[in-house]
């Protein structure tokens, strides 16, 4: 996939990517769907490519409101991965399985970078 600093949506089989340059966020929208490895790998090769365009450390914004679902192989895929795609994480969660999703991401597959969870977008802490 060819992206450059024009791209500011990027929309993916998992997920929409966006990158918001005046908060200085990116921002993964999972789609109604269940994640597995791959699905982690293509969203987080894809958004380092357009942070890297963009030369900047970027705040992530994980959208899982309308997530169907976290496979075990997907949720160490986005916890093993050493590099930190950005300053800190947060995750925008909604009722049910996308709460639980966020609770395995911040307990059990914590990665290693600061991240949070919040059920109102406006009380975010990052960008």
């Amino acid at each position: 996939m060819n992206i450059d600093a024009n791209n500011t949506q990027i929309d993916l089989a998992p997920g929409l990517i966006e990158f918001l340059p005046e908060r200085r966020l990116v921002v993964i929208t999972i789609k109604p769907v269940k994640i597995n490895a791959e699905d982690v790998e293509l969203l987080k090769s894809t958004a380092r490519k357009l942070i890297n365009v963009h030369q900047q450390l970027m705040y992530i914004l994980f959208d899982i409101r309308k997530i169907k679902g976290f496979t075990k192989d997907g949720r160490d895929a986005f916890s093993k991965d050493k590099t930190p795609m950005g300053r800190s994480a947060g995750i925008l969660v909604g009722f049910g399985i996308s709460r639980i999703v966020a609770n395995f991401m911040l307990g059990l597959n914590k990665p290693p970078y600061p991240i949070r969870a919040f059920r109102i977008r406006k009380k975010l802490w990052i960008g």
